[in-house]
């Protein structure tokens, strides 16, 4: 996929026009190398298991924990 680099707003956002007419804004320390105005990038994106399974466990437990707060409000009354 190829994007490119519209303009920096105030020295901090990148706005990336991508092939399609798709747009993102991105902080501009987001990107590990020197970024300027009209710069051609090329874009891949990639599954990050490790981060999902670690998102999916997080809510794991707190659908666990709000279903024994639940449980245990039920028992209360």
């Amino acid at each position: 996929m190829k994007a490119e680099i519209d303009r920096i707003e105030d020295g901090k956002h990148l706005v990336i026009y991508f092939e399609g007419g798709s747009q993102l804004v991105l902080p501009r320390e987001a990107l590990d190398f020197e970024t300027y105005e009209g710069q051609h990038l090329k874009v891949k994106f990639s599954p990050d298991p490790e981060s999902e399974e670690k998102t999916r466990e997080r809510v794991r437990k707190l659908r666990e924990e709000l279903l024994n707060r639940t449980k245990e409000r039920k028992e209360k009354k």
